[in-house]
C-alpha cells in the first residue's frame, strides 16, 4: 500500500513546485519523513511519509547532503553481504564546514551513506551504474572534522567508476562519501560487496574510434569478452530508441567495431546493453552518436551537441568557407566573443564550444555547408543554470521538441525566446500562460532541433534547466 500513498504524494507535490526535477522532488519527499524506529533498517530513510511537511519543504537538498543524516546500507539478517546495494542522487547537495577533500579535491556536492559489516574481510565498494563522474572516499570517525581516511578514487574520464578496496572489521562503522569530479551531479548507484563479487568490466564506447564516412557511422565497443551485447539506436525520423536494432559479440579482447551502412539521418544516436533478458540488464555508460548541421548563407544559430575528442572549434568546424564568422556569447560580460576563419585557419584554434554550447555563426557564401559533429553524451543528469537577462542555450541530446513542454526549459511569465530561421530572428514571448509571436499574436510553442541554439530573455534570475537523459 505504500505505493500510492507515495504516488499520490509526488502528483501533490508536483503541482506545489512544478519546476522542480524528478530528482528535486524525490529529495523533497525523503527529507521531510518522520524518524521511526522501527523503520531505521528498513528502507532508506528509516521513516514514513509526512504530506504535510514535504508541501511545505523549503530546500531540495538530498536527505544524506549532511554528515549526520548519511543513509544506512542495511545488512540483511540472512544471505550475507556478498552484494549490497544502495541508490541516491546529489542533486543540489552542498558541502559542510569542516568536510574533507574527497579522492584528492574540495568537497562540492557530497552526500553520505554509513555502512556497519557484520563479519570482517576485505571489501569493495564502487559507483559502477552511477550516471557522472564520481569520486568516492571511505572513512571511520563520528564527526565529519574527525574522520580518518581509509580508502578513496576518482573517476574523472566521464566513462569509468570509482572503485576502492580495503579490510573491513566486524562492527565498525564505515562513512562512505559520493561526490562529483568538477561538482558533476546526477543518479548514484553504490555496490558494496567482497572483492571476488564485483566485476571491475565497463561496457563503454570508445570516442576515440568515431568515424563518419559518407553515409556511414563506425564505432567501437569495449566491455567483458566474449560477451553478446544489443545495440539500441535513436533517429531524428522515429524520435525514440529502436531497442536491439543489432547484436553482435565481444572479442576474445572484449572490443567490436560497429559499423551503421544506413547512416542518412540529420542525427542517429546509439547505446549498448548487456544481458537485457536478465532482471538487472548493463548498459553502457556513455552513448555516442552524430549530428549532421547545415549552416545557410548568412547567420544561423547553431550548439555543439555532444562532447567530442576535441571540442576547439579548429576540430568541431576545421574547414568552413574563407570569412565564416563565430560569434560566442559571454553572459556575464554580455557581448559575444569573435572568431573568423580565413586563408584555412581560425584566428583562434582554440576556442572551445563545450557540449550544449551555443552560438551564433555567419556563413559568408552564397549556399550552405553541412558539418558533422561526432561524439559522445553520457547518459545522466544534467542541470544548466540560466541567469536573468539574455543568455545563449541549447537544445538538449538526444530529443528536439518545444522548448518548455519538451525540452524542459524554465520557462516563466515574462521571458523571450529568440529562434533563428532563414537568417532571421522569430520571437516568441510567455504571456499569461500563452505564447505571442513578434506580430502580437498567439503563437505554438517554438520547437527547437538537435543541433540548434537560442536565445532565452528571463526577467529574473531563478531559474535552471534540468533534465534526465534517456
Amino acid at each position: 500500500m505504500a505505493a500510492p500513498y507515495v504516488s499520490g504524494a509526488l502528483a501533490l507535490m508536483k503541482a506545489q513546485f512544478p519546476h522542480d526535477s524528478y530528482f528535486q522532488l524525490i529529495n523533497r519527499l525523503f527529507s521531510s519523513t518522520d524518524p521511526l524506529p522501527s523503520l531505521a533498517t528498513k528502507c532508506q530513510t528509516g521513516g514514513r511519509l509526512n504530506l504535510q511537511r514535504t508541501l511545505t519543504s523549503v530546500s531540495s537538498r538530498p536527505k544524506n547532503d549532511d554528515f549526520a543524516n548519511g543513509y544506512q546500507i542495511a545488512v540483511p539478517t540472512t544471505g550475507g553481504q556478498d552484494h549490497l546495494t544502495a541508490t541516491g542522487n546529489n542533486v543540489d547537495a552542498t558541502s559542510e564546514a569542516g568536510e574533507p577533500n574527497h579522492a584528492g579535491a574540495p568537497a562540492t556536492k557530497s552526500v553520505w551513506w554509513r555502512w556497519t559489516p557484520t563479519s570482517s574481510g576485505t571489501v569493495e565498494i564502487r559507483t559502477q551504474g552511477s550516471t557522472f563522474n564520481t569520486r568516492l572516499a571511505v572513512y571511520t570517525g563520528s564527526t565529519v572534522s574527525s574522520l580518518t581516511l581509509l580508502a578513496s578514487n576518482s573517476a574523472p574520464d566521464g566513462c569509468s567508476w570509482s572503485r576502492v578496496s580495503f579490510s573491513a572489521s566486524s562492527g565498525v562503522t564505515y562513512r562512505i562519501a559520493v561526490d562529483g569530479c568538477n561538482g558533476a551531479v546526477g543518479s548514484i548507484k553504490l555496490t558494496v560487496g567482497t572483492s571476488g563479487s564485483t566485476s571491475q568490466w565497463t561496457l563503454r564506447f570508445d570516442p576515440s574510434t568515431l568515424h563518419r564516412p559518407p553515409g556511414q557511422f563506425r564505432v567501437t565497443v569495449v566491455g567483458p569478452p566474449n560477451k553478446a551485447v544489443a545495440l539500441d539506436r535513436f533517429s531524428s525520423a522515429a524520435k525514440y530508441w529502436t531497442n536491439n536494432y543489432a547484436t553482435f559479440t565481444l572479442s576474445a579482447g572484449g572490443t567490436y567495431t560497429y559499423t551503421d551502412a544506413q547512416a542518412t539521418n540529420a542525427y542517429r544516436f546509439y547505446r549498448v546493453v548487456l544481458g537485457r533478458a536478465t532482471s538487472t540488464p548493463w548498459d553502457s555508460c556513455n552513448a555516442v552518436g552524430y549530428v549532421d548541421l547545415t549552416m545557410p548563407s548568412g547567420y544561423s544559430m547553431i550548439a555543439n551537441p555532444l562532447n567530442a575528442p576535441d571540442n576547439r572549434v579548429c576540430a568541431l568546424l576545421p574547414s568552413p568557407p574563407d570569412g565564416t564568422m563565430l560569434y560566442k556569447y559571454d553572459d556575464v560580460a554580455d557581448s559575444f566573443l569573435i572568431n573568423t576563419f580565413d586563408s584555412g585557419q581560425w584566428y583562434d584554434p582554440n576556442m572551445t564550444l563545450v557540449p550544449g554550447e551555443g552560438g551564433l555563426i555567419r556563413n559568408p557564401g552564397t549556399s550552405g555547408f553541412t558539418q558533422s559533429f561526432l561524439g559522445e553524451f553520457l547518459q545522466g543528469y544534467l542541470l544548466n543554470s540560466v541567469p536573468s537577462g539574455l543568455s545563449i542555450r541549447a537544445s538538449k541530446v538526444p530529443t528536439s521538441g518545444p522548448v518548455a513542454s519538451g525540452l524542459g526549459a524554465p520557462i516563466s511569465e515574462g521571458d523571450v525566446v529568440l529562434r533563428m530561421v532563414s537568417g532571421a530572428y522569430q520571437t516568441f514571448a510567455y504571456r499569461n500562460g500563452f505564447w505571442i509571436d513578434g506580430a502580437g499574436q498567439e503563437a505554438a510553442e517554438p520547437v527547437i532541433e538537435v543541433g540548434e541554439s537560442f536565445w532565452i530573455n528571463k526577467p529574473t534570475d531563478w531559474a535552471q534547466i534540468s533534465s534526465v537523459w534517456p
